[in-house]
Order: structure tokens, then C-alpha cells, then sequence
């Protein structure tokens, strides 16, 4: 019996999870318990830690959902944004700019130990 395309991804995502857990962890009983408190405790969603700083109420949920709807039908696509899209001197002059700038942030922190370098 062949698995269907989603569950098969779904497994895989779950094994590659777990083994990562483990893979990190020094020793077995730290690995149980991150694996114990990556599941949720009566909270599918994980939505309880956020209702002392949210407050959660159908209002402040859908706002989001109204301006989607609203740029998605009312506006113009990204591909139709691109296709009119004609650089000047100017914009090519600012993203270089920019670039240069992200260029020089880039190496202004110091760079952690990758994971393999600690066995």
C-alpha cells in the first residue's frame, strides 16, 4: 500500500525533527524532555502563553484577514507590479547603496561555532 504524498511528507518532517533533537542533545534524558516540551499541553495551537500579551478576541483576528482579502482582489499583483516595473539611475543608485550598507552589517558580528565543530 503506497502512502499518500502529504502523510509521507508529514513523516518525514517528524523524523528529521526528532532525529535533530537528538543528534544536538548531550545526553538521552535532556533529548525526552526538549521532545516532551515541543508537544502541546491542551493548547493545539500554542495560543495560551500569547493571551497575556495578546488579547485574543475575534476583532483583532480578522483585521489581518480583511486587508489580505482586500489586496488580493482589489489590487494589483506582484507580477503585474513587475511587469510595469522600469528602473531609473536613481533606484539602481539606492539599492547599491543599500547593498553596500547590508554588505558592511553583514560582518559587524562576530560568527558563532558551527554545530560540527563541537565533536
Amino acid at each position: 500500500m503506497k502512502l499518500p504524498a502529504w502523510l509521507g511528507w508529514f513523516l518525514t518532517f517528524v523524523f528529521a525533527d526528532v532525529s535533530f533533537v537528538f543528534f544536538r542533545s548531550p545526553n538521552i534524558p535532556l533529548a525526552l524532555h526538549m521532545l516532551n516540551s515541543m508537544l502541546p499541553h491542551g493548547d493545539l495551537f500554542g495560543t495560551a502563553a500569547l493571551t497575556g500579551v495578546i488579547p485574543m478576541n475575534l476583532h483583532l483576528l480578522l483585521k489581518p484577514v480583511a486587508v489580505g482579502v482586500v489586496l488580493a482582489f482589489f489590487f494589483k499583483t506582484s507580477q503585474q507590479l513587475a511587469e510595469k516595473f522600469r528602473p531609473t539611475h536613481v533606484a539602481a543608485l539606492a539599492t547599491a547603496a543599500l547593498l553596500l550598507v547590508s554588505f558592511v552589517f553583514m560582518n559587524s558580528t562576530v560568527a558563532k561555532e558551527f554545530v560540527y565543530f563541537a565533536f
